[in-house]
């Protein structure tokens, strides 16, 4: 699994937590490069 997944994975786990669509809590950057992978995990994080 190359970095980019591993990005979209813990930016989707904070989604799910209710801490937004970030990479790191507390910072304001884009951190989901592959912008069509995220809302293909989103559906199957609960």
């Amino acid at each position: 699994m190359g970095d980019d997944a591993f990005i979209t994975l813990r930016t989707v786990d904070n989604f799910v937590a209710g801490r937004g669509l970030v990479y790191n809590v507390g910072e304001r950057v884009q951190s989901s490069p592959p912008g069509a992978l995220a809302p293909l995990v989103l559906p199957t994080s609960r």
